[in-house]
């Protein structure tokens, strides 16, 4: 069962379960703590700031942290199409441990209490925070007198990193992963990474992401097999926005390309181009607001494929077209079930 890292695929899924696990890590703040001062025991009930920040993984998915002001922390992670995968609750106790609850797609639960937490109030107003995670790290966490996380700093069998919180909310995480991973981020006041790089020298995987306050972003990443992948989205001055993906592979002979644009009436156009050994095969899709289809696919021996739906109507109200090279009409070549 999952119970840090969130799982992806080739360098997504590396970095992403690095990156996710690192920021879930560090920034899990149990909460309200059982304090030693003065040679007694009391129970600090000192609030927490609520925090909420995602993290979006090269692959789509995402990984959410969700802390409430009395230090509960929830982790949800999602796949690409936002489908929940897996989440996991950590909850700090009067004795100092925290309990911990998993839950998988399938509804399994695992519960696990662990490790020992300290507080300890300094001279000047602030806190500094000592415990242990469910990854057996030591984390230590550096409160301000208004009780904002201002760093965390954990070390363990996993990895280690640091991550440091400006008066704003915004900050920069540093991290180093056991499986070879490091790399660093930058994140907004809602925790969202605005730009991060890292890479695995043993494998040669990188990942690389800048954003922009309006949500626009730019994503690219090499797998352990020396294929590239790249990810966007763009707002455009008419008020659309244009989301797209690249990839190609080191020999030069495979590779794709595809762009849509939404506009803010919810039609869109979408381009897919893909390049293999036959050649080139490239598919052009407009959706209307109403929801009516047009798809024109052109393949590398000139057949062309057209599917049109008008809006309102179901799919049995479908055509689907076939032409050859010169745009002759012929049968379709394929069994698609049209």
């Amino acid at each position: 069962m999952e119970k840090g890292n969130a799982a992806g695929v080739a360098a997504g899924a590396a970095a992403g379960a690095t990156i996710g696990g690192a920021a879930g890590g560090a920034l899990v703040d149990p909460g309200p703590a059982t304090t030693t001062g003065g040679g007694a025991n009391v129970n600090a009930t000192k609030p927490r700031t609520p925090y909420t920040g995602t993290i979006t993984n090269p692959d789509g998915s995402t990984r959410t942290v969700a802390r409430d002001a009395e230090g509960t922390t929830t982790v949800t992670n999602r796949d690409k199409d936002g489908n929940v995968t897996s989440t996991a609750t950590h909850e700090r106790n009067q004795d100092g441990t925290t309990t911990s609850t998993w839950t998988d797609k399938d509804g399994k639960t695992e519960t696990e209490t662990y490790g020992d937490h300290a507080t300890a109030t300094n001279a000047d107003g602030t806190s500094t925070d000592r415990w242990v995670n469910e990854d057996g790290a030591t984390v230590v966490d550096q409160y301000g007198k208004d009780g904002k996380l201002t760093q965390s700093e954990w070390n363990g069998p996993e990895g280690s990193g640091t991550v440091t919180r400006n008066p704003d909310g915004t900050g920069t995480e540093t991290w180093t992963g056991k499986d070879g991973w490091s790399g660093t981020e930058t994140f907004d006041t809602d925790g969202n990474t605005v730009s991060g790089s890292a890479s695995n020298p043993t494998t040669g995987e990188t990942w690389e992401r800048n954003a922009q306050p309006n949500g626009d972003f730019e994503e690219s990443m090499t797998d352990a097999s020396g294929n590239s992948h790249t990810r966007s989205s763009t707002s455009n001055p008419d008020g659309s926005v244009t989301t797209g993906s690249s990839g190609s592979n080191p020999a030069g002979d495979g590779s794709y390309e595809s762009s849509t644009t939404t506009n803010p009436d919810g039609s869109s156009t979408s381009v897919e181009e893909m390049t293999d050994g036959d050649g080139v095969s490239r598919t052009t899709r407009t959706e209307d607001a109403g929801g009516g289809v047009k798809e024109v696919a052109k393949y590398p021996d000139g057949t062309t494929h057209t599917y049109a739906r008008e809006a309102g109507k179901g799919p049995s109200s479908a055509t689907s077209t076939w032409a050859d090279a010169n745009g002759n009409a012929i049968e379709s070549p394929y069994s698609l079930g049209f």
